[in-house]
C-alpha cells in the first residue's frame, strides 16, 4: 500500500499522473482505456491518480472518469 509522504513536517498523498501524450488515436480506443484503468485504479488507496488525455478525447474520458473530471 502506498504510504504517505511527509516533507517540511507536512503529509502528501502520492499522485500518479497517465499522461497519454499521442495514445489512443480513436474516441473508442481512449473509452476502453480508461475504462482499464478505472478496474486497476479502483482497489488503490492512499493514492491519487489522474490521467491525461489527448485534447479530442477529453470529453469521452471525463464522462467515463469516476470523479467526473479529467
Amino acid at each position: 500500500m502506498p504510504r504517505v509522504l511527509q516533507s517540511w513536517g507536512m503529509k502528501h498523498t502520492p499522485l500518479v499522473i497517465g499522461n497519454w501524450k499521442l495514445n489512443p488515436t480513436s474516441s473508442a480506443e481512449a473509452k476502453a482505456l480508461i475504462v482499464a484503468v478505472r478496474a486497476k485504479v479502483r482497489k488503490l488507496q492512499g493514492v491519487t491518480v489522474a490521467v491525461a488525455p489527448p485534447f479530442p478525447f477529453i470529453p469521452d474520458v471525463a464522462r467515463l472518469s469516476p470523479s467526473g473530471s479529467v
